[in-house]
């Protein structure tokens, strides 16, 4: 009877101590189940936990961390060929004839139906009906309206943003990157934007050098990450003096709307609160010039 009872406790030690081993392994599986707030991991833990690590974002977002990892690595490389996007773009504009808008009140242009092949030289059908086509401009007797970089209680611009609009030689731009997840954030000044973040930004210098706005995760002392914040309407003024021609290139829902009294914006509508875009970037670049 000893002999069994003692058999029966050197079991049941043995099954204590195998749950004990176990209890880690349980509770590591719990916690990779359960997503951790981003301002709690540490900028080591970012870079060295397993993508299979899930977090929830300050936007409520939950993501694994190679979902961010490949998001990061998406923007560098967007970053990098926003000059070649907007060079095309121009040179689409440069190859169409500019149309003389008639006077009046504003007018309205949609976008061509499909993105980034059909460029329209001209506003929609009211403003066609009353238009004069020139074949081609005369640079001495018209001044075109140049870009002016939105700048808005500053609030830093995108460097894919500046890079893009820059090559396209517009005097209104919008533009939004490909496949990304944007957050209407509401008015600044003139202006909606629309926000976009990156977690694995956790440098100043380079969140500044990238055109982002550096924040932290969680509160003021929270760990650091990069906001950028795209303008999505563009407005410019311009004088009047004489005949206004206009070229543009917009992708669907962007439109531009053109005052002849001298004004004229671009703006993308948002659908909701938040915007993912497709497989490729979102532009609405308008040109004008002003007849002497």
């Amino acid at each position: 009877m000893k002999k069994c009872s003692l058999r029966a406790l050197l079991g049941l030690a043995s099954g204590l101590v195998a749950l004990l081993a176990m209890t880690p392994v349980v509770a590591a599986a719990s916690a990779d189940q359960t997503p951790r707030a981003i301002g709690s991991i540490t900028i080591v833990e970012l870079q060295s936990l397993p993508d299979s690590t899930t977090v929830k974002l300050d936007s409520g977002r939950v993501v694994s961390l190679g979902t961010l990892r490949a998001e990061h690595r998406a923007r560098m490389e967007r970053f990098s060929r926003a000059t070649a996007l907007g060079q095309a773009t121009a040179a689409k504009l440069a190859a169409h004839p500019a149309n003389v808008a008639p006077a009046g009140g504003p007018t309205t242009a949609t976008a061509p139906p499909t993105p980034g092949q059909n460029v329209k030289a001209s506003p929609a059908k009211p403003v066609r009906a009353n238009t004069v086509v020139t074949p081609k401009l005369d640079v001495l007797s018209n001044t075109f309206v140049r870009f002016k970089m939105p700048s808005y209680m500053g609030l830093p611009v995108p460097k894919d943003y500046a890079d893009f609009c820059k090559a396209a030689n517009p005097t209104v731009c919008i533009y939004f990157p490909a496949s990304t997840i944007l957050t209407l954030v509401g008015t600044t000044g003139p202006t909606t934007f629309a926000r976009d973040e990156d977690y694995l930004i956790t440098d100043m210098a380079i969140c500044k050098y990238d055109g982002g706005l550096f924040a932290a995760s969680g509160g003021t002392f929270g760990r650091p990450y990069c906001e950028f914040y795209y303008p999505s309407d563009n407005t410019a003024l311009f004088m009047p003096t004489g005949p206004i021609s206009t070229s543009e290139a917009c992708d669907p829902p962007a439109k531009y709307v053109l005052d002849p009294k001298g004004a004229v914006k671009v703006v993308y509508p948002f659908p909701a609160f938040s915007l993912t875009t497709g497989g490729t970037p979102v532009g609405c670049v308008v040109q004008v010039w002003v007849g002497k």
